[in-house]
């Protein structure tokens, strides 16, 4: 059982977990993005947890089926990426959440639940300091230009139950969905072949 880092992504572990009679391997390790430090997804069963400091989960190539497999030149350079424009990228997701959340809170209103407590008016996107955490990096296979896709995982307080999910390119917003958007190597591939470089329309 072997993997290769030929990007030399440091810390690489190969986690192997078993479902069923399935084995699935994922290259893990624990990468630090301190701009997301202070970003606390608020919710009453979460205050006495510590702070963030902006440590999460990293994962590259998800779901493989076989352990021997190595990181790709276009998968370091998004690692790169990701550390390098942390910055700009954490912007270009909260201006993206911005312009989207109004149209949460109007389906709130809508609902027939109580979904809409959950969702307070935000001035800006200085309020989503309390309202989501930063949990997980996905870093896909699928790529564009020297750049594989990644993916933002985070837990909110409007979507406990299935997270928050963005898929990213660079610093552009492709996605923005439930959890699992993070990890849509389909999603990024269509994204990738499009005819323009139109974003998809954002919608959770």
């Amino acid at each position: 059982m072997s993997n290769r880092n030929d990007g030399q992504i440091p810390h690489l572990r190969l986690v192997p977990t078993t479902y069923s009679i399935v084995t699935i391997y994922t290259l893990s390790a624990t990468l630090e993005l301190p701009v997301w430090a202070g970003f606390k997804s608020i919710r009453q069963e979460d205050k006495n947890r510590p702070e963030p400091a902006g440590r999460i989960e990293l994962v590259i190539d998800p779901n493989r089926t076989e352990p021997d497999f190595s990181v790709m030149p276009v998968q370091a350079e998004a690692y790169t990426y990701a550390i390098e424009m942390q910055e700009r990228v954490r912007d270009r997701i909260l201006e993206g959440l911005l312009k989207e959340y109004p149209v949460w809170q109007r389906h709130a209103d809508n609902a027939a639940d109580d979904r809409g407590a959950k969702l307070p008016f935000l001035a800006d996107a200085n309020g989503f300091c309390h309202q989501l955490e930063l949990a997980g990096l996905r870093i896909l296979e699928a790529h564009k230009e020297g750049l594989a896709y990644t993916g933002y995982l985070f837990r909110c307080t409007w979507e406990p139950e299935h997270g928050l999910g963005i898929l990213m390119h660079g610093d552009r917003v492709v996605k923005i969905g439930s959890a699992d958007v993070a990890s849509d190597n389909t999603l990024a591939e269509l994204d990738r072949d499009a005819l323009n470089d139109t974003s998809y329309p954002l919608e959770y």
